[in-house]
């Protein structure tokens, strides 16, 4: 008898041995379906974004090939007057018509990469801060639910080098997951966070991020004075 288990709130994406699943909305929240999992491993266990603390409205999202994904979300821009109020049906969204879009484009090939732009289509300049935030656990895909193995996790921020490591540690296991950033402005990592300062005026404001996974056994090392680590226990 096999059972078949359907997961109706889970869109996939993969290539290889990755998979990335997310919910609907294009996210991963943390929940035990969702992440990006590796050799049945999952790395990054949390990916959100948020426009000044206020997560954008999905707009258009799909997968357009097996190892690719594309997303829109909106979000009413930052800064900007609100328009003249919607006399007629009422339903017209604020961000329909001072518009900040968040394109995201994802592909996984070996690795996860992930171009963000955004584009500001309001008739005035808008200034926030673009958020990303992100976690990692490495727990085995049978303990999403329930976690039995006990390790360290240390999460590494180089502000220099602009790469952001998770390196987990229990007995002879060593895995570790690295997201690098090539972006128009530079990021600073604060409280599981990624954050970038944007003033977006009219036109588009790319902010391409590149995020790439590894399994390793070797430990990364950087100079204590350009990088800043905490450690977590389970």
């Amino acid at each position: 008898m096999i059972r078949i288990r359907p997961r109706p709130f889970t869109a996939y994406i993969s290539g290889g041995r990755s998979v990335l699943a997310t919910t609907l909305d294009g996210l991963a929240d943390g929940g035990p379906d969702h992440g990006l999992f590796v050799h049945e491993t999952r790395l990054l266990s949390l990916w959100r974004y948020c426009l000044d603390r206020d997560p954008p409205s999905p707009n258009a999202l799909s997968p357009v090939r097996q190892n690719q994904w594309l997303g829109y979300y909106v979000a009413p821009a930052p800064g900007v007057p609100p328009p003249p109020a919607d006399d007629g049906s009422g339903q017209v969204p604020a961000a329909s018509q001072q518009t900040l879009e968040l394109r995201v484009m994802r592909t996984i090939d070996g690795g996860l990469h992930e171009d963000i732009d955004l584009t500001n289509y309001a008739n005035a300049q808008s200034s926030f801060v673009f958020l990303i935030e992100c976690d990692a656990d490495f727990a085995d895909q049978s303990e999403t639910r329930e976690r039995r193995q006990r390790g360290a996790l240390e999460t590494e921020w180089n502000a220099q080098a602009q790469r952001l490591t998770f390196d987990y540690v229990n007995g002879v296991v060593h895995r570790a997951a690295e997201v690098r950033i090539d972006a128009d402005t530079q990021a600073r990592f604060a409280y599981g966070q990624l954050l970038f300062d944007s003033p977006s005026n009219r036109g588009s404001d790319g902010m391409p991020a590149f995020a790439s996974t590894r399994s390793s056994r070797r430990r990364v090392s950087t100079r204590p004075s350009i990088a800043r680590s905490t450690v977590r226990r389970w």
